[in-house]
């Protein structure tokens, strides 16, 4: 129920109730994939700093999450923004991997991250 409740207060802005529900979830479920998503994803939506490889790492195991992958895909684009000449690069390829995931499986906010990609040189 958490995961229900969480992904609808994300989706009507609700970061801070959300977070919440998760905290409680996680209270009882603490390995549990999803929710742990779903926390960073309340977490960038409320625009706390997420860590963006533990994000890797929880969309790596739960690829079919498409909206994890693109909360991972805005926190790399601003890694990336922040980063200096010399870290861009690494950034990119892993920008540029989860970005292509996201497109090729028919994310919905593809043309989005299309812009987004244009903008990584």
């Amino acid at each position: 129920i958490s995961i229900q409740l969480t992904a609808a207060l994300l989706r009507q802005r609700g970061a801070d109730e959300a977070a919440a529900f998760v905290d409680e979830g996680l209270g009882k479920f603490p390995d549990d994939v999803e929710l742990r998503m779903r926390g960073m994803m309340a977490d960038a939506a409320a625009g706390r700093p997420i860590d963006a490889a533990a994000l890797a790492a929880l969309v790596d195991a739960r690829p079919d999450v498409l909206e994890a992958r693109l909360a991972l895909i805005a926190a790399l684009r601003d890694r990336w923004n922040a980063a200096s000449a010399a870290e861009k690069p690494a950034i990119k390829e892993q920008l540029r991997a989860h970005a292509d995931a996201y497109i090729d499986a028919g994310g919905p906010q593809a043309a989005a991250v299309r812009r987004w990609l244009a903008g990584v040189r």
